[in-house]
């Protein structure tokens, strides 16, 4: 289901968001608030908030599928593609898939989680590590609400399987904090590999949630810029 946070931006471009594991629609809701140049639509996935009796699919593949079904009546107008850590990987194939069917995205921005291989997929502790950052300060209650959607995602993750070959056409944007741990400048410089079209990069101060805790004002006004024009 998808949720266009304002209607009266609807000329605007839309950025269709994908969030983190485990994380849901409303954790893009607040960047509606921040402009009125680009139309926030977050992406609520299966097996939370209104989706929660919703079965969540083993494979990216399949939750992609679901999603263009989603998303066809809203590819009217010109649209990007935005996703965080895990996100990222579901962005990706969207934004392939789309492009397969006739409709190009503007730009994919991937954010926080480096192209994987077959390599690094299996003991990929970036998986698990953001996790805390995800949980910390949050009620064991909650966290054992979020936990089945973030166990279901790192199901998906770590089955997810990568190809060099595999590439979009459309414009890629790779965003990281400049304090990340994991997926910092030099693991997110991969991206450039996975498209035909122009590739590009931006730092923000923060670490892997920059675009939610530390930079969220600056990620918008590069989305904007990214996607707006």
């Amino acid at each position: 289901m998808l949720t266009p946070i304002e209607e009266s931006y609807s000329d605007c471009p839309r950025l269709f968001c994908l969030p983190f594991a485990g994380g849901s629609g409303s954790g893009y809701r607040h960047w509606g608030t921040l402009t009125n140049d680009v139309t926030i639509v977050p992406v609520r996935l299966p097996g939370r908030e209104g989706r929660i009796l919703e079965p969540i699919p083993d494979r990216v593949e399949t939750l992609v599928e679901q999603l263009v079904v989603e998303l066809r009546s809203m590819l009217d107008g010109p649209f990007g593609v935005y996703g965080h850590s895990f996100g990222a990987i579901v962005a990706f194939e969207l934004a392939r898939k789309l492009e397969r069917q006739g409709f190009s995205p503007r730009r994919l921005i991937v954010a926080g989680r480096a192209v994987p291989d077959d390599a690094s997929i299996g003991s990929y502790d970036a998986l698990a590590a953001p996790a805390a950052e995800l949980f910390r300060g949050l009620e064991r209650e909650l966290v054992e609400v979020l936990r089945p959607a973030w166990e279901g995602d790192m199901v998906m993750s770590t089955a997810y399987r990568y190809s060099g070959s595999t590439q979009v056409h459309c414009p890629i944007s790779a965003y990281f904090g400049m304090s990340d741990p994991w997926d910092g400048e030099s693991s997110m410089s991969g991206w450039k590999f996975a498209t035909t079209g122009e590739f590009a990069m931006r730092g923000f101060p923060g670490s892997h949630m920059f675009a939610f805790d530390e930079s969220p004002k600056a990620v918008i006004a590069a989305l904007v810029e990214d996607i707006g024009t």
